[in-house]
């Protein structure tokens, strides 16, 4: 009995001297500027790299530029860089950040007297080191317009860069333009992919092997108000620009602008996007509701092999998007990002919006679901967007995007969003367990706090099957003496993870409470220090 409780001991003692591993986090950063978004993280064991858009609100033209941060593995700022040159404004919003050389590659739109598109060599410290930049495909024209996205890195550190451009001819006709380059950063060739006569961007693409595949729209809103087509199309070329095989879907089925992809070595393609329905405004025009988000993937022969669909019980209507999908490295499955934005009612508050990440099996079954809320106190409007999602060496998930509030009294309104999850997509840990007794309950309902004690942020899981029927559901922070220190609207949506500041608070007892239909449905104590 004496030596067990002595190899116990050893045991603890040795793991007190293990490095302690890092957690689950979630962090707001806009770096002295009034907005910021991030749209590119790279982590590695050691550190993470985050970079986006900053911006000021000097106006008329409201000057932005890039910025790049490095972070511990907690999130803590260890090194910032920007890059606001006078006179130029850089808009990097689908840039990402790659790793390449002993910097990083990034993409942007560069204006001053008039568009460029870009390629932005950082080096390790975030400052740029080089910029490939070029004019429009098309002859300068009235509606000349350029956009660039993500670039991707393939064989021998070539670097695809897909862009979309304005096309004279035509019905504000935008097409996919894609060039090559070297890993110098030399152009090898710039082509014209697109489809004549209707809006055509190449909004997602990857690397596999040799060739790129291209995820593209194909839509004709350019033109109608009815009657719409969305169709994606995706395709593979190889490094001298020809096109191997080519998808298209259905014209009869609505598919969204947003949609990302991930291509297998076999040939297969997974792709994230949502699926919509048009209805009829008035006697000319139409609007889609883009409702259920929608998962699908292509066999190697380019033909649907599966597809799973997440339904709401709300319309979606505008403003959702699945972003980006990377496959676990586990092979478990596929995760895919972005946000979801949900029309309750036409009655304030009228709506939900949530960060979004879902993950799915290589057979195509949904196999979890989790949603991200950020409030303030005094906020009634807030958006909440996931550009970006990557896995963490150690383990779990790490997403960036931002969030947006309408009202907020002073101080940003756009911030950048940056989220640690674990491999389960938890912020609280154990959200994907389910005890038999909340199983067995009808509706089950609970409240699940993490950290408790809490610091900076307080994680606050609700579950509750019933929420959907709810009349004023809200989330209530009080002091002991019962007064009312936070209160948000929860919405109608079961299993949202909401965070809540508690930065400001003095260190001492509180408690949570969930209120709906005009009583105390839940309620947990709270310790702040």
């Amino acid at each position: 009995m004496l030596l067990r409780i002595l190899l116990i001991l050893l045991i603890l003692s040795s793991a007190s001297l293990l490095p302690a591993q890092e957690e689950s986090f979630n962090k707001r950063y806009y770096f002295g500027y009034a907005a910021a978004i991030i749209n590119g993280v790279y982590p590695t064991d050691s550190c993470i790299y985050i970079t986006g858009l900053a911006a000021d609100t000097i106006p008329p033209f409201y000057p932005s530029g890039l910025f790049f941060a490095k972070l511990d593995l907690n999130g803590e700022v260890e090194h910032t860089a920007f890059a606001h040159p006078e006179g130029q404004i850089i808009e990097n919003w689908r840039g990402g950040l790659k790793a390449f050389g002993e910097g990083f590659l990034t993409s942007a739109m560069i204006r001053d007297t008039n568009f460029r598109a870009a390629l932005l060599f950082l080096n390790s410290t975030g400052q740029i080191a080089n910029v490939i930049d070029f004019q429009s495909f098309f002859p300068p024209h009235d509606q000349s317009f350029l956009t660039t996205y993500e670039p991707i890195i393939g064989v021998n550190s070539t670097i695809l860069l897909p862009t979309y451009d304005r096309n004279p001819q035509g019905i504000n006709n935008t097409e996919t333009v894609l060039q090559l380059f070297s890993k110098e950063g030399e152009l090898i060739w710039r082509n014209n992919f697109g489809a004549f006569d209707l809006w055509d961007a190449p909004v997602s693409a990857s690397a596999v092997d040799s060739f790129f595949v291209i995820g593209e729209l194909h839509a004709n809103f350019n033109k109608v108000n009815k009657n719409y087509t969305y169709q994606h199309h995706i395709y593979a070329i190889d490094t001298l620009g020809n096109v191997q095989w080519n998808y298209l879907s259905p014209v009869d089925e609505l598919l969204s602008e947003q949609m990302a992809i991930h291509a297998e070595p076999d040939g297969s393609v997974i792709a994230a996007c949502f699926k919509g329905e048009e209805f009829s405004v008035n006697a000319v025009s139409g609007a889609i509701n883009w409702s259920p988000a929608y998962i699908y993937k292509l066999n190697p022969q380019h033909q649907l092999e599966w597809e799973v669909e997440f339904h709401e019980p709300f319309p979606t209507m505008f403003g959702s998007s699945l972003t980006k999908i990377i496959k676990a490295s586990d092979g478990t499955g596929y995760l895919a990002a972005g946000n979801i934005h949900r029309v309750i009612s036409f009655q304030p508050p009228n709506a939900d919006s949530d960060g979004w990440l879902v993950k799915v099996s290589p057979e195509g079954d949904s196999l979890w679901s989790r949603h991200y809320r950020f409030f303030e106190e005094g906020v009634d409007g807030e958006t909440h967007e996931i550009f970006e999602l990557k896995e963490m060496p150690g383990g779990g998930y790490i997403m960036g995007g931002q969030t947006i509030y309408g009202n907020e009294p002073s101080g940003p309104i756009q911030r950048g969003w940056l989220l640690r999850v674990d491999e389960e997509g938890c912020l609280v840990p154990g959200c994907h367990l389910v005890s038999t007794e909340e199983e067995a309950a009808a509706p089950a309902l609970s409240l699940h706090l993490y950290p408790n004690p809490a610091q900076e942020y307080l994680y606050v899981l609700l579950r509750d099957a019933g929420i959907v029927h709810r009349r004023g559901a809200t989330l209530q922070l009080l002091d002991l003496q019962g007064r009312i220190l936070q209160s948000h609207p929860v919405g109608r949506i079961d299993e949202v993870t909401s965070i809540l500041p508690v930065r400001g608070l003095p260190a001492g007892a509180y408690v949570l409470r969930y209120i709906a239909d005009g009583q105390v449905l839940a309620a947990e104590r709270v310790v702040v220090r």
